[in-house]
């Protein structure tokens, strides 16, 4: 597997599986939007290895361009091979429902 199918692999999974959750919690409640936050960082948060993630590829939230309330545009980006990605998600239904650790350490 290239680098490429490697760093879409692992931002793909970061915005799809449950395990990643806690993350996706701390990109969109200690980040503000457009602010930008290292990819094996949110990997680290999660609990989870993140040893074939660049450690230059990192992620930013973006509001929904309709203006949709609770969902958000999610950018991926490496500045040195210029690979970008995004995924949309719905952020409503993640603080509705939180990962069971985190309602936990919140709760």
């Amino acid at each position: 597997m290239d680098e490429e199918d490697i760093q879409n692999n692992y931002c793909a999974d970061l915005v799809s599986l449950t395990r990643l959750e806690p993350a996706l919690l701390h990109l969109f409640g200690a980040k503000r939007f457009g602010e930008w936050v290292k990819v094996v960082e949110l990997y680290r948060i999660a609990g989870q290895p993140a040893e074939g993630i660049k450690p230059e590829v990192v992620a930013a939230w973006l509001p929904s361009p309709t203006g949709t309330s609770g969902d958000a545009i999610v950018l991926f980006y490496d500045e040195d091979s210029l690979w970008s990605m995004t995924a949309w998600y719905d952020v409503a239904r993640l603080r509705s429902h939180p990962p069971a650790a985190v309602a936990a350490a919140v709760g």
